[in-house]
């Protein structure tokens, strides 16, 4: 039988998920796939970075030897230290063999019924190739907050606002399968140093929004932790600066992959989009070269 007929003949997806010191919420992570109401086969593939320290490893291996559900199968992948971008190119989005693949960061995981309500919308509109949902915050302990990590435009699709910001997160993204293999050989030429370091999820956005039918599930969301690292990671105004520094080279890098099928239009905002970063990286590095007691 093909492998991708298995599971009651349903439409089979793969969930990417990168792992660097993972092992404090991973396993909830998994689990929340695992545990899934859809009844197709759905692969976890899981890019273990052999920089890690924590017990992450043995985490995965107990999991992968204990699955009992049908039609969940889980694939670790180690990989020498690099990058979350880097990772998700030589590791994540290569040589995957399901109709469609997701992305889910270990720190997430989705509502039971996620994959079944998102599979259902891609079996009904076969013409869409990059399905995209919502987010919904939860707490460290898993309590619903509410509320969304980014600020979706009334208009979902507006290509022209998400060069200037991104509103589509990683783990909201679903790729149909010829989708994620042009994007992943457009993210194949970016091989200089200076791209190891940009926002996968913004560069997949936009290059998925540009080139594959799209569809915005307003009703499906995934549920997106906040906990102290990631917290501290956007306060702290170093980080700021670096984060602001990694927006500035994804849109080099969008420009760079599309310089010659880029409009006039888009041309300009890539430009206001690359000026807004690198107004941002100067205004926090002149505060704090000029007012020492600036929080840093």
């Amino acid at each position: 039988m093909d492998q991708l007929s298995i599971g009651d003949n349903k439409t089979s997806i793969t969930v990417v998920m990168r792992a660097y010191n993972a092992a404090k919420y991973i396993s909830e992570a998994i689990e929340s796939v695992i545990n899934q109401t859809y009844k197709g086969l759905i692969k976890i593939r899981v890019c273990y970075d052999e920089g890690t320290t924590d017990n992450t490893y043995e985490i995965l291996e107990h999991i992968s030897k204990n699955i009992a559900k049908p039609n969940r199968h889980i694939e670790i992948i180690r990989h020498k230290p690099t990058t979350p971008s880097r990772a998700m190119i030589e590791c994540g989005l290569t040589s995957i063999d399901t109709d469609y693949t997701a992305i889910l960061d270990y720190d997430n995981k989705y509502p039971e019924n996620y994959i079944e309500k998102v599979m259902k919308m891609a079996e009904n509109n076969d013409h869409v190739q990059f399905l995209f949902t919502n987010t919904v915050i939860i707490s460290e302990s898993g309590e619903i907050l509410g509320g969304s990590i980014m600020k979706m435009p009334k208009n979902p699709y507006d290509f022209k606002k998400l060069i200037i910001v991104n509103h589509i997160d990683a783990n909201t993204q679903i790729l149909k399968k010829d989708c994620a293999e042009l994007i992943l050989k457009k993210l194949k030429e970016l091989g200089h140093k200076f791209f190891d370091h940009v926002w996968d999820d913004w560069l997949i956005a936009l290059l998925a929004l540009k080139y594959c039918k799209p569809l915005y599930i307003q009703d499906a969301y995934v549920l997106y932790r906040i906990h102290s690292s990631n917290i501290s990671r956007r306060n702290n105004v170093i980080n700021i600066i670096q984060n602001l520094d990694k927006d500035l080279r994804t849109i080099i890098a969008f420009a760079i992959l599309e310089k010659n099928s880029l409009t006039s239009t888009e041309r300009i905002m890539v430009i206001i989009s690359a000026l807004r970063k690198i107004l941002g990286i100067l205004y926090y590095t002149t505060k704090l070269i000029l007012l020492p007691t600036f929080t840093t």
